[in-house]
């Protein structure tokens, strides 16, 4: 769909990554395991076509949900 740089949070996309990367399949049990969403037909879909996602943009301001901490006043 060519909207990462629209969602304007690069580390959702780094994050589901990461999670569905295989060779993390051997973490710890939790359910859905890493690796697997726990749909199998959206599993399919992403071994299927993830690799085919060209490079795009990312978001040009990435601090959706991302506390900064405040800086003490002099």
């Amino acid at each position: 769909m060519k909207a990462k740089a629209l969602w304007n949070h690069d580390a959702f996309f780094d994050y589901y990554d990461r999670w569905m990367d295989p060779r993390n399949a051997a973490k710890p049990k939790t359910y859905p395991r890493w690796g697997q969403t726990g749909d199998p037909f959206t599993d399919e879909m992403w071994a299927a076509y993830r690799k085919s996602v060209p490079d795009q943009p990312g978001g040009t301001r990435n601090l959706k949900w991302v506390w900064i901490r405040p800086t003490a006043r002099s």
